[in-house]
């Protein structure tokens, strides 16, 4: 039986791996349901609400891709807290 160990790193400026520990999956698939989620809900509901007000097919494309990438920014800044919240929960090594 395969064992999946999930692993937050973190990387110091050089990019170097500095430090590693392990995150549980449901961490995990919480966080990056919760990304998912903020990333995809916008954009599917603004392209709802211009399909219902017009039928032109660019207008639609257009303001739902101006959604999504609003809505990709929020996710950014929402991984970001997420990250800082995980690293507050790690564990402390003595060595």
């Amino acid at each position: 039986m395969v064992s999946l160990r999930l692993y937050y790193v973190l990387s110091d400026s050089s990019g170097k791996n500095s430090d590693k520990y392990p995150v549980s999956k449901s961490t995990y698939y919480t966080a990056s349901t919760i990304v998912a989620m903020v990333m995809a809900i916008p954009g599917i509901i603004a392209l709802l609400l211009v399909r219902t007000y017009t039928t032109d097919v660019t207008s639609q494309v257009v303001i739902s891709s101006i959604v999504f990438f609003v809505a990709m920014g929020f996710s950014f800044k929402i991984s970001k807290k997420i990250a800082k919240k995980m690293d507050k929960n790690k564990p402390n090594q003595s060595g």
